[in-house]
């Protein structure tokens, strides 16, 4: 191998090890970042919220508990798992302007149709108005009532507070 290959190789190989220790960096100041930034599930709860006298409608209270300042803009990815194992998929992109926090009230309709314990997850990839980018992942289990054939499509609404 000729002495500029073997300098070449050496660069380069010092150049990735370097870029790996700031990247490194980059990412423990995105962790830290985390502790001002806390990405919560209150509560999960069935009902009938969309008026169709059937108790098959989820609500579940959803928290960002922060003292960041600025527009955040969340898309959040919400599985409910039925007993069965059936889930029900929903997604949805909300922007909030933050003083202290925000609360999203989440409510599924028509989706607790089966007796036994249900789990909500969501996913928040939060845009933060300075720059930075958060992904958290909250998940609670609840029991909603036994069963209720509801009728109509499973549809979802966010409310923001």
């Amino acid at each position: 191998m000729k002495k500029n290959q073997k300098r070449f190789i050496s660069i380069t190989f010092l150049l990735i090890i370097i870029s790996l220790g700031i990247l490194q960096l980059n990412t423990v100041r995105a962790d830290d970042s985390y502790d001002y930034f806390k990405f919560k599930i209150v509560d999960a709860y069935y009902g009938n919220f969309d008026s169709d006298r059937i108790e098959d409608d989820i609500r579940i209270i959803a928290t960002i508990d922060t003292d960041y300042e600025g527009l955040i803009i969340s898309n959040l990815k919400i599985d409910i798992t039925l007993p069965s194992g059936f889930v029900h998929h929903f997604s949805a992109t909300v922007c909030a302007e933050s003083d202290d926090g925000v609360v999203f009230i989440i409510t599924a309709f028509n989706t607790a149709t089966e007796p036994g314990w249900y789990n909500a997850e969501i996913e928040g990839l939060f845009f933060l108005e300075d720059g930075q980018i958060m992904l958290q992942k909250r998940d609670i289990t609840f029991d909603p009532p036994d069963e209720n054939p509801g009728t109509g499509e499973p549809t979802i609404n966010i409310t923001v507070k």
